[in-house]
């Protein structure tokens, strides 16, 4: 998808789009705009589910297809991060296509149901067999600020290709929400915040 700041730029396979912001920002916005561009551009999409049921999301996105496999877990119980992973490139290698934009939402609500001290080891060892695919896939990890320590979202920020962040200006006469790229690697952006705007199909930046 076009992302301000770096709208000229092709993420290369692999690349990890981690995206971080205090609950109630718009991070499941941004991730609903991330899938439907996907099911536009003819890609296939997996939504790995911790915060939302498969129905709910699905019923967000208002799309029928099968390029969109959506996995549950917040129904399924996994025993660990580790079944996650199983589960999420047993599907990647059964892709029928070439190209796959794969959401994780949440890695905050992994840490809560098992240990947040794993989650900095998990994306290292996700982003390490991405790389490793023979599927093009760019994955978006969407992650909740204030749940976990700060040490935490640091360490998440080291394994990550790109790092978004979100924010509610309160300064403001209206609240105002806000993006920017914070971190993208080996590439020259802007960090200036822009404003954005939920709507039906996700989000709308103010450019």
């Amino acid at each position: 998808m076009q992302i301000p700041g770096l709208e000229d730029h092709v993420f290369p396979p692999g690349t990890i789009i981690l995206l971080t912001a205090r609950p109630g920002t718009g991070k499941s916005a941004f991730a609903k705009k991330f899938c439907i561009e996907g099911l536009r551009a003819n890609q296939r999409v997996i939504a790995a589910l911790t915060d939302v049921t498969a129905d709910t999301f699905s019923k967000q996105i208002g799309v029928e297809t099968s390029d969109l496999h959506v996995l549950d877990f917040l129904r399924e119980k996994p025993n660990g991060v580790n079944e996650i992973s199983i589960r999420i490139h047993d599907l990647i290698r059964k892709t029928p296509t070439h190209s796959v934009r794969l959401i994780i939402d949440s890695l905050s609500t992994l840490g809560t149901m098992f240990n947040p001290q794993l989650l900095a080891p998990w994306l290292l060892d996700q982003r390490a067999k991405l790389s490793k695919s023979s599927v093009n896939v760019m994955a978006l990890v969407i992650y909740a600020t204030g749940i976990n320590p700060p040490s935490i979202t640091r360490s998440l920020h080291t394994f990550s290709d790109v790092v978004l962040e979100m924010r509610t200006d309160e300064t403001k006469e209206e609240p105002e929400r806000q993006f920017r790229v914070l971190k993208a690697r080996d590439i020259s952006h802007s960090v200036k915040w822009i404003p954005f705007v939920v709507s039906d199909t996700g989000i709308n930046f103010a450019v």
